[in-house]
């Protein structure tokens, strides 16, 4: 036997509220890495020892972590996305409320949200990836030619991104 079950379950009302604020904290640090990268901020492939984010290097060479520096807040031991305690608050508050009864309807769209949700936070990240290779080719360019399309192809792809970033909302 391998230890899983076929029955699946919705994922309760607490649970939810939690991957909605880990989904909304990343688009903002997304939105805030986009931001920083169109500043001139390259894209490491370090992690972010406190937080495991990506982290950015300034134009003078320091590494920079867009969720320590400039999301992180007095409110964050609050956020289910963040504190571990939080989560599990969250979570003794759903066992104290009735459970709705759940459609099969319910659970397709459950279901299809999720899938949705997935395929664009993958073409966010693909997109973030995509302006900061951009970036680096701008970087490395003095041909004007390459700098118009190079900066005209950034622009496209944060627009993209910057769509996507409001349907995730």
């Amino acid at each position: 036997m391998n230890g899983f079950t076929d029955e699946w379950s919705p994922p309760s009302s607490a649970e939810i509220k939690i991957l909605e604020a880990k989904r909304a904290r990343n688009d903002k640090i997304s939105k805030l890495m986009a931001d920083n990268m169109l500043k001139g901020y390259r894209m490491l492939d370090k992690l972010c020892e406190k937080c495991d984010t990506i982290l950015l290097q300034s134009s003078d060479g320091l590494d920079y972590c867009v969720a320590c520096e400039e999301l992180e807040s007095e409110t964050a031991k609050d956020d289910p996305a963040v504190s571990a305690e939080a989560a599990a608050a969250s979570m003794q508050e759903q066992q104290l409320e009735p459970s709705p009864a759940i459609s099969s309807t319910h659970v397709f769209n459950i279901k299809a949200r999720e899938e949705e949700t997935g395929v664009k936070e993958k073409c966010t990240n693909a997109l973030t990836q995509k302006i900061c290779n951009l970036t680096n080719r701008l970087l490395q360019t003095d041909n004007l030619e390459e700098v118009t399309k190079v900066c005209q192809a950034i622009q496209s792809c944060s627009e993209c991104l910057q769509t996507l970033t409001n349907t995730l909302k």
